[in-house]
C-alpha cells in the first residue's frame, strides 16, 4: 500500500505545481518517474 500512497501524494503535489507554473511539464515528469517506481515495485513482488 505504500506505493499507492506514493502515487497519490505525487499526483496531488504535482497538480498543485502545474497550477502554479501554468503548464503540465511537472505532471509529465512525475508520471514518468512513477512508471519507473511502479515497475520496480511490481518486479519485487
Amino acid at each position: 500500500m505504500r506505493i499507492v500512497a506514493l502515487i497519490v501524494a505525487s499526483v496531488e503535489g504535482t497538480v498543485a505545481m502545474c497550477r502554479a507554473a501554468r503548464n503540465s511539464q511537472s505532471l509529465d515528469d512525475v508520471g514518468h518517474e512513477l512508471e519507473l517506481a511502479l515497475a520496480a515495485a511490481l518486479q519485487k513482488d
